[in-house]
């Protein structure tokens, strides 16, 4: 599925465990409570799409293109998102604990009201406690 183009797509709870969606344009898609555990997401674009109370664990998300995505509530636990773009992402009680956020572009206003942020590895490369 590496590629695919899904722009608009009304995908709520659809499983992708493992998928691999590199390179995927997701833009506005609707993926609220999909399963996206261990997916391979690097590289896609994700503009404005509903992720909230998605599983992503263990997912590969670096060089996403996540600006205005919502991830409320998302699970993020030991995530890639290394040098990802989350620029006005909605991030209330999202899940990074574990995560490698290196290089990602967010505010530590954005990340305020984490369920975890426990061993993250923060943008600026600190490991947050």
């Amino acid at each position: 599925m590496e590629g695919v183009d899904l722009r608009n797509q009304d995908l709520r709870n659809v499983s992708f465990f493992r998928a691999r969606l590199s390179g995927a344009d997701l833009d506005y898609a609707n993926l609220a409570g999909c399963d996206l555990d261990k997916a391979n997401l690097s590289g896609a674009n994700l503009f404005e799409a509903d992720l909230s109370r998605a599983d992503m664990k263990s997912g590969d998300l670096s060089e996403v293109f996540l600006k205005g995505v919502d991830l409320s509530e998302a699970n993020l636990l030991r995530a890639n998102i290394n040098g990802a773009s989350l620029e006005n992402a909605c991030l209330k009680r999202v899940e990074l604990g574990w995560a490698d956020l290196t290089k990602a572009s967010l505010t530590y206003e954005q990340v305020e009201e984490p369920r975890s942020l426990q061993v993250a590895t923060m943008p600026d490369g600190t490991i947050h406690e």
